[in-house]
């Protein structure tokens, strides 16, 4: 019996028909975002995207592409009539949840071979578009740390690989400044 090739089996080689540009479809009514490296990438609904990283080499982005086909068959999953079944089936008549049911996450469970062929679909060319791309802000470390009422930072940040007795030391000196 020959093995069944799984959608998602990292690619190695890039396709014999492959004409350079790795491309995205979102194939869903609805607009996706991708997550890849702390940026998202916007994807308009039914449309086919290029994707450009430059960190990246086709080889990987073809494996990202199937990342976010991944994401996307999820979030489009949990959404479908299947998922809703299961899930109604899983509660009492007054909406209560059933004692001894599955979660409403066991419900929704899927199998990568159920998810296929909507993962499929992520990498099929449809209209194309181009993704918008989006920085992700993280605040700095500076803002993280507790603050007291007058704004003063509570905190104290630690070098990296600073021992206990350093760390002791240095709230000993500022517990003498003040």
């Amino acid at each position: 019996m020959e093995k069944k090739q799984d959608v998602m089996e990292r690619v190695k080689m890039l396709p014999e028909n492959f004409d350079g540009i790795v491309r995205f479809t979102n194939w869903s009514d609805e607009d996706f975002t991708g997550r890849w490296n702390s940026k998202d990438y916007e994807f308009k609904a039914n449309t086919t995207s290029p994707l450009f990283i430059a960190e990246h080499s086709p080889l990987e982005l073809l494996n990202i592409v199937k990342k976010f086909a991944l994401d996307l068959a999820v979030r489009e999953w949990g959404k479908s009539e299947w998922t809703k079944q299961a899930l109604k089936r899983e509660r009492n008549a007054d909406g209560s949840p059933r004692i001894g049911g599955y979660s409403s996450q066991g419900a929704a469970a899927y199998s990568i071979d159920q998810l296929a062929p909507m993962i499929q679909k992520g990498l099929y060319i449809y209209n194309e578009s181009k993704a918008r791309v989006h920085e992700v802000l993280r605040p700095k470390l500076e803002e993280r740390l507790s603050k007291d009422d007058e704004g003063k930072t509570v905190t104290k940040a630690v070098r990296k690989g600073a021992s206990m007795r350093d760390l002791e030391a240095s709230f000993d000196k500022s517990d003498k400044s003040e």
